[in-house]
């Protein structure tokens, strides 16, 4: 029907760490796209086809993709949701999720606030309709879904909106302003509470932790490479001769994730860092 506002979703299971992951999605009229209740994508144009980057919402184990499917028009009308999402583990495996019979939807929609998405008590599932595309859906989806495909599994990640993403104690000390507050400058001085909390801070810590652990599961085929790949991503630049022998000396060859770990503290306490950044 016109105007009507339904949930599909798909439980899906992963078995391993996740290295990469995008998906492309149209949804005539439109969709909101949720990953284990976090918004992940939103478009309003049902003649687009739109790559979303995965590799930060999926997780090991079970994860449930969600999408809030809007119609329109002033009278009954055609209307579909098309959905493809390639997983790469890091073993290499391969996991290909797409909208099927195997996904289901129900009427009741769950309240969407701050990006993440509402749980409701009771929800009556039924299973999906598959329907053959029309010309003008099929024509959008073949000319472009190849190459979307492509980049939202490159290790190319869009920014993140600064307001769905939760505030933690290191970005009050750096200076995160509430949302209702107009914030025109900072002071460029560091502060003793934020050169403490950048040097012993937890959060951090932990996130820098996190990065390691995942940066170890990849191929690299010595330090150089490696550290290579971080100055590029951090610094927009290719290491020096002294900063590459100096980072092989200290760490050698052989990569542990505690070595891992160090690189990349040294990266972030670099001026060069925080200027580009």
């Amino acid at each position: 029907p016109s105007d009507e506002t339904i949930q599909l979703r798909k439980v899906i299971k992963i078995d391993g760490t996740v290295a990469r992951a995008g998906a492309v999605i149209t949804c005539d009229n439109e969709y909101t796209l949720f990953i284990n209740n976090r918004q992940a994508g939103q478009d309003a144009d049902w003649q687009t086809l739109e790559s979303v980057s995965l590799h930060d919402v999926l997780k090991e184990g079970a994860n449930t993709i969600t999408v809030i499917a809007k119609n329109a028009g002033k009278g009954p009308n055609a209307a579909g949701l098309f959905f493809e999402a390639r997983i790469k583990l890091a073993d290499g495996k391969e996991k290909i999720i797409a909208t099927d019979a195997s996904w289901q939807w129900s009427k009741a929609v769950p309240t969407m606030k701050e990006g993440r998405l509402g749980v409701l008590a009771k929800e009556d599932w039924k299973p999906a309709t598959v329907v053959k595309a029309l010309p003008v859906w099929a024509q959008t989806i073949q000319a472009n879904a190849p190459a979307l495909i492509a980049r939202a599994t490159s290790t190319q990640q869009p920014m993140v909106r600064a307001a769905l993403v939760k505030s933690d104690f290191l970005m009050r000390t750096l200076g995160r302003p509430n949302r209702d507050q107009i914030v025109s400058t900072r002071p460029n001085d560091l502060t003793t509470l934020e050169a403490i909390d950048l040097a012993n801070g937890q959060t951090l810590a932990n996130a820098l932790a996190k990065g390691a652990a995942k940066l170890a599961t990849q191929a690299w085929p010595d330090t150089g490479a490696l550290f290579i790949h971080l100055c590029r991503h951090a610094l927009s630049r290719d290491p020096t001769a002294s900063e590459l022998a100096a980072t092989r000396e200290a760490l050698g060859e052989k990569l542990t994730e505690q070595g891992i770990q160090d690189m990349l503290w040294a990266i972030c306490m670099m001026p060069e860092f925080l200027v580009v950044r």
